[in-house]
């Protein structure tokens, strides 16, 4: 498990930066999941106003 030797030593240290280096690509890699889905969804719906609607 490669995060154990990142951001848990970080943490309860004094290297607080790459704790939160790593809290912020996790929250950027939820919220890009999160679109991601969304305008999926959106396709398949076939909404009149999006381009990404499947034919």
């Amino acid at each position: 498990m490669a995060w154990r030797t990142t951001s848990v030593p970080a943490a309860t240290s004094r290297h607080w930066h790459r704790f939160f280096v790593d809290v912020i690509a996790l929250a950027l890699a939820f919220a890009y999941w999160q679109m991601a889905k969304t305008t999926l969804a959106r396709g398949r719906d076939r909404d009149p106003n999006t381009e990404w609607a499947l034919r």
